[in-house]
């Protein structure tokens, strides 16, 4: 436990992950193993090596507060850092701090200064754990020292947050609930049912502590570290993703507390209201209609922007717990895209409101600190009830343990070393829509073929795979102009510059940057307010990127097991666009995509399109434009498509007495007892738009379904 007293605390931090921040004043970039490398050190690579404390005792001058960072070591030699003692007056915060800035040999070299606030000229505020500090520098120190100290201080503050909320090695034998998976819904779920205190939760998360740089900064998306993530492959699918290797399109998820909310593009889309009431109306899902699940979306909604609120109040929220953002990074090639897209015959809307056709400037979960708000830093890190949430990670639950039909407990790994733990109450698997169905299966839940194959004994006979979905994705790009350079961004890049840009003024590269979602309809999609598609259209550095997104789709995919043991991944059919349908729909999206790029007002700006023979496809020589190209088109399909990184459906909830469903509209696992799933694999039917806010508002109300049922409200 830590004291967060002002005079009373003691924190250790141990961590390799944000310490390269203190640096020698150069700016630093990560090379391709993650390590920390400097272009004035001969691109050597240095491993990053962290001890810092913080310790302060009281107030009277007897014991100093000190903060220590050594990091960045090559060899046995540290390269430069900082050292920051804080003193203190009685009655008063540390009004005094002391800097030293260290040698390559470790020693101060005697550059140290005891400095009052009022002997800068520069003084930066900055928040200390438990306490709050001045950063005091005198005006003989470089801005970008200054900066230096400021911005190594709050992230290296932030880890110690999140390294803490992971700290935890030892747990009880049962517990109320045991909710498996710190995810999008798995940490709202831990969250609200802790909130009773005499309600005893465990959550078991697979992965580790957040980064304080790679989960927290939120222009940083690192989907495909596998430090934060599960590095998942999908099966190969004839005509579909063949720019990676052999066809398998990369299905990274999230793999920490928040789980894929904690590496995502953050993009705060809720999906159409239609798709919502088709979840009740046609697949028996009684409760989860549109109008029973928007007052659930805006008790979580903190809309940190007054227009948005004001042009649409009865759609949003202003006191939830998730904040949204509107960018502070509006480029000026923002107007270029809303103009064509005016042009083009579309009207601005409020893609979340009550018209979701027409175009919009994208909202973030981004809060006012300038950092992502996934689910897992407003809800369970820092953990807001230690004595009743109990967090354990680096806990891989191999098996749910079954009495009969009804759930006892679960069997987990760690350390290498396998556990035991029990429910009196409940089970809640919250793992996501690939590793839920892998968990079930494992546990003897899902399809008997299949499990008999692996030698698997039945619980239950259940279709848990089936129904796996998830939106197919082209994406594009174009060059601007040498002419237009000028509106070109900067690009992103972890130096002490644009770290204080993000966590000063919220601004700069490391913002998540100014996007236009476009939601349209294709010929074929007859209700067009329920649009299929959406362009999600950007400019980074001088590259126009065009993401497109079929939303409404036919085909259906499958989650199976590889074999049977947990250690290995599942087999993740998407099956890409495997109705004729979708491949119309995608082929009339992206049609139009190179339609707005060669005809539109964005043609005058950006440079002319490759051929098609550029990838190795075929061209039209006698069309003058591409989006005229139909077999040009249908092949830079087969080339540029990927995922979207929604996985969802996979564990379908419905009326019980459907046989493709596996859950009940009480989120329970049909013919089960004690055992529920509360995640994205649950949507009957995939949203038209990002995952995450509905698998937030699955969490939501899977804790309200449950505190209800117990009565602990």
């Amino acid at each position: 436990m830590l004291a967060w007293s002002p005079f009373d605390m003691e924190v250790i931090a141990h961590d390799n992950r944000a310490s390269w921040l203190v640096s020698n004043g150069t700016h630093p970039y990560i090379n391709g193993d993650g390590q920390r490398s400097t272009p004035d050190r001969n691109n050597q690579s240095h491993h990053s090596s962290t001890n810092g404390s913080i310790k302060t005792k009281n107030g009277h001058g007897k014991t100093d507060g000190n903060f220590t960072l050594t990091t960045l070591t090559t060899g046995a030699t540290p390269t430069t850092a900082f050292r920051k003692t804080v003193k203190h007056r009685e009655g008063m915060f540390a009004n005094k701090c002391h800097i030293e800035l260290l040698n390559d040999k470790g020693d101060t070299g005697g550059g140290g200064a005891d400095v009052d606030e009022t002997d800068s000229k520069t003084v930066l505020a900055g928040t200390g754990i438990g306490f709050t500090c001045k950063f005091s520098i005198l005006s003989k120190y470089s801005p970008n020292r200054e900066l230096l100290f400021a911005v190594a201080w709050i992230t290296a503050r932030r880890q110690v947050i999140h390294d803490t909320t992971c700290g935890r090695t030892q747990w009880e034998s049962s517990y109320d609930f045991i909710v498996v998976g710190g995810g999008g819904a798995g940490a709202v779920v831990a969250n609200k049912l802790s909130a009773n205190a005499s309600v005893r939760v465990l959550l078991l998360e697979a992965g580790g502590a957040q980064s304080a740089i790679y989960n927290d900064v939120p222009g940083l998306l690192t989907i495909n570290n596998p430090i934060y993530n599960w590095i998942y492959f999908d099966q190969p699918v004839d005509g579909y993703g063949q720019q990676y290797a052999g066809g398998r399109v990369p299905e990274p998820i999230g793999k920490t507390l928040g789980g894929s909310t904690a590496h995502n593009s953050m993009f705060f889309v809720r999906g159409n209201r239609r798709g919502y009431d088709e979840w009740a109306h046609t697949y028996g899902a009684r409760g989860w209609s549109y109008s029973d699940l928007l007052p659930v979306f805006t008790e979580w909604e903190n809309n940190t922007d007054p227009r948005v609120v004001r042009e649409a109040p009865d759609y949003h929220g202003v006191h939830g717990p998730i904040q949204i953002s509107s960018t502070r990074n509006v480029d000026r090639f923002t107007t270029v895209i809303t103009n064509t897209l005016h042009q083009l015959g579309y009207n601005k809307t409020d893609i979340n409101g009550p018209n979701q056709a027409g175009y919009d400037l994208l909202q973030y979960y981004t809060n006012s600190s300038g950092l992502r708000t996934g689910t897992g830093n407003p809800f369970v890190d820092p953990n807001p009830h230690p004595d009743n949430l109990h967090i354990v990670c680096n806990a891989l639950v191999t098996k749910v343990l079954f009495n009969e039909l009804t759930a006892i407990g679960v069997e987990f790994t760690y350390n290498y070393i396998s556990y035991t733990v029990y429910a009196d109450r409940e089970v809640i698997i919250s793992g996501g829509a690939i590793n839920s169905p892998q968990l079930l299966m494992l546990s003897g839940v899902g399809p008997a073929k299949h499990l008999k194959s692996l030698n698997i004994g039945l619980v239950l006979d259940l279709p848990v795979g089936d129904n796996y979905q998830n939106h197919p994705n082209v994406q594009m790009s174009a060059q601007l102009k040498q002419n237009y350079y000028h509106m070109g961004s900067e690009l992103a890049q972890l130096d002490v510059h644009q770290l204080s840009q993000l966590y000063y003024d919220h601004t700069g590269p490391l913002w998540p940057p100014t996007r236009v979602l476009l939601y349209f309809s294709t010929r074929l999609n007859m209700n067009k307010q329920w649009p299929n598609v959406y362009f999600a259209i950007s400019l980074t550095n001088i590259t126009v990127h065009v993401g497109i997104q079929l939303n409404k789709i036919n085909s259906h995919g499958s989650i199976r097991l590889r074999e049977a043991d947990p250690l290995l991944p599942p087999i993740i059919n998407p099956a890409w666009l495997a109705t004729p349908v979708d491949m119309e729909n995608m082929v009339d999206a992206v049609k139009s995509a190179f339609h707005m790029l060669e005809r539109s007002q964005l043609a005058h700006y950006i440079q002319p399109l490759p051929p098609f023979s550029a990838i190795g496809c075929p061209d039209c020589p006698d069309k003058q434009y591409l989006y005229e190209c139909a077999e040009g088109l249908k092949c830079f399909i087969t080339y540029k498509s990927g995922t979207s990184y929604h996985p969802s459906g996979s564990c379908r909830m419905g009326a019980v007495e459907r046989p493709d469903v596996v859950v009940d509209p009480q989120l329970r696992v049909k013919g089960a007892k004690n055992l529920r799933i509360c995640d994205a694999s649950v949507f009957p039917v995939i949203p038209n738009g990002n995952t995450a806010a509905a698998a937030i508002t699955v969490g939501y109300k899977c804790a309200q379904i449950i505190k209800d049922y117990y009565n602990l409200n």
